[in-house]
């Protein structure tokens, strides 16, 4: 892919798909970091700002997958929304 296909790509597998054949594993982990910090604003809770800095420092060598990890049952995720309540049961249950 010469840099004029890449600059005019829409097709965002079509481009990962290059980047892996070529790029290492730490080239790759700090793509998908530099990804997240494009939308760090919209990152609120503050152990996912965490993971993206482990990530970062895990691919330069430094911190291990574990020492960044958090449980995933206590993240928000953008978009939806906390159960104000209890949940309505439907059906014959």
């Amino acid at each position: 892919m010469t840099e004029a296909q890449w600059l005019s790509e829409r097709d965002p597998e079509e481009m990962i798909g290059f980047l892996t054949a070529r790029a290492s594993d730490r080239k790759l982990r700090l793509f998908a970091c530099s990804c997240a910090r494009l939308v760090w604003n919209h990152l609120e809770d503050g152990r996912s700002r965490e993971a993206v800095e482990g990530a970062e420092r895990f691919a330069d060598g430094g911190d291990q997958p574990r020492s960044f990890a958090f449980p995933r049952r206590s993240t928000s995720h953008p978009g939806t929304r906390k159960a104000r309540g209890p949940v309505a049961r439907t059906g014959g249950e």
